[in-house]
């Protein structure tokens, strides 16, 4: 090897400063059970979050067994029940404006940070299936809910259906927006990340960089969303200042069956529990042409398709989608 290149040299010297950044986050950083989150951040002083506890009213938190969960609970108290399981990256900040459609229509809304993001801990665990539908189930406990309606989008449209496909005694409707779990292959990001060694290398240094890019880019056709620039803030919040986000999020890639959740679908099929499926057309986070699997898998499900509209459809095309969703919510108010 020709050590005297200069690319060479350029290289080691990038893998060498992207070991350091890792082992110093691995062995250096404060270890513990919890890497902490936004609450940690808060207690220190000359620290500003673009994300609040008060962003919305219903704050509160709840004690499970792995962690301290951030939840809120929005709308009328004796409303209809309704658990929203969001996306991978988001917070509840972010989905402001669909939260007001549906409390503004009577529903009384649980949601919650997931493990890892916002307020809620970011416990040293596997980010898998069990974790995510362990963490919903045990809050809906924890608030004394036994029967409610459940809207999954992205990530929370897989963990929803796999909620729903282990406690259907606890689902009366099922609505999924662009939901993942039947991915035919994962982005390149996503396999690198999935890699020994270089995976945590790579989640360490130049993935947040890249997530936090892909969020900006994904959100620049939002420009007329009143939420735009909080959008922004707040991912930018959870990417580079968040103690356990990456990691959380990295786990999650890892962990996840994004492409392996085939039988829970087909479980939820199955059951035969009234299912609405919403998807844009023109989504390449989930691509689009999945909802036929979705389909053939769940046969009783409806589907509805957006048009010109990307993965973020609570955003793009809000109109579009709380139509369609409220209608179908709405109709076991008549049976």
């Amino acid at each position: 090897m020709d050590w005297s290149s200069s690319y060479v040299r350029i290289g080691a010297v990038s893998l060498l400063s992207v070991g350091s950044v890792w082992a110093y986050r691995q062995f250096f950083a404060v270890q513990g059970r919890n890497r902490g989150c936004f609450r940690t951040l808060k207690a220190q002083p000359n620290r500003s979050l673009a994300y609040r506890e008060d962003v919305m009213e219903g704050s509160a938190y709840a004690s499970l067994s792995t962690g301290e969960t951030h939840y809120y609970l929005l709308g009328p108290q004796n409303g209809e029940k309704l658990v929203f399981f969001q996306g991978m990256s988001s917070v509840n900040a972010l989905l402001l404006p669909v939260l007001r459609q549906l409390v503004d229509n009577g529903y009384r809304v649980l949601i919650y940070d997931y493990y890892g993001r916002g307020y809620s801990d970011a416990p040293r665990v596997p980010y898998n299936e069990s974790l995510y539908v362990t963490q919903g189930r045990e809050l809906v406990e924890h608030i004394g809910w036994s029967k409610f309606q459940v809207l999954g989008f992205s990530l929370g449209g897989a963990i929803a259906t796999s909620f729903a496909s282990q406690y259907p005694e606890k689902v009366t409707r099922l609505a999924l927006a662009a939901p993942a779990g039947l991915m035919e292959s994962l982005a390149l990001p996503a396999k690198i990340a999935r890699l020994p060694v270089i995976g945590d290398l790579f989640a360490q240094s130049v993935a947040p960089f890249i997530l936090f890019y892909m969020m900006y880019r994904g959100s620049l056709h939002l420009h007329k969303a009143p939420e735009l620039e909080l959008w922004r803030s707040v991912s930018f919040d959870q990417v580079f200042k968040h103690p356990g986000f990456m990691a959380a999020y990295h786990s999650t890639l890892v962990h996840f069956p994004f492409t392996g959740l085939a039988a829970r679908y087909e479980k939820l099929g199955a059951l035969g529990l009234p299912v609405l499926l919403l998807w844009g057309t023109n989504d390449r986070v989930v691509p689009y042409r999945l909802h036929q699997r979705v389909m053939q898998l769940v046969p009783q499900a409806t589907f509805v398709s957006i048009p010109n509209t990307a993965h973020e459809l609570f955003y793009e095309s809000l109109d579009q989608v709380a139509r369609p969703l409220l209608e179908y919510l709405q109709a076991s108010r008549s049976q």
